[in-house]
């Protein structure tokens, strides 16, 4: 299921009648602030708790420069 993560709307709908909730969002490099992951775990969160849902299971990443 695939959604807007920060329109609460659709986080709202992609969220009816599951358990657990699967975050794998990412960005492309930038060196601007990326406000996606603050923005969606706002928007997941509320969602999760108007629906009762207890899991949430997320992955993530950074640039590491060698």
């Amino acid at each position: 299921m695939g959604a807007d993560a920060t329109s609460q709307g659709a986080v709202r709908n992609a969220l009816r009648g599951v358990d657990t909730v699967a975050s794998t969002l990412g960005t492309a490099y930038s060196r601007q602030p990326i406000s996606l992951y603050s923005q969606s775990a706002t928007v997941i969160i509320a969602a999760m708790a108007e629906h009762d849902i207890e899991r949430l299971i997320v992955t993530s990443s950074a640039v590491i420069r060698l």
